[in-house]
């Protein structure tokens, strides 16, 4: 399902510039829609939406490069439990 700057805004609890300028920071992460030519409507997609969610609760407590690097190593499809972790979509089913 792909989402408008406003609904993802609206997920993500910021406001719709906010969105924008993360989607920006961390292009390489996201599919091409989050960031496109001019002109074009900006969608994110399901994937998209994790890894934004990654980004956002990580902001805080961690600089830009650091979250680049749990991106690359795949830490938004992975939650933490008490016993450790498992991927999002065992979460997913519960």
């Amino acid at each position: 399902m792909n989402r408008s700057v406003a609904e993802a805004a609206r997920i993500l609890g910021v406001v719709g510039q906010k969105v924008k300028k993360l989607a920006w920071a961390h292009k390489h992460h996201l599919g091409p829609q989050a960031n496109p030519a001019k002109g074009n409507p900006r969608t994110f997609t399901d994937t998209d939406m994790l890894a934004m969610m990654y980004i956002c609760d990580h902001l805080e407590e961690e600089q830009g490069e650091e979250i680049s690097v749990g991106l690359e190593r795949e830490e938004q499809y992975v939650v933490g439990t008490k016993l450790g972790v498992r991927p999002v979509s065992a979460t997913l089913r519960r």
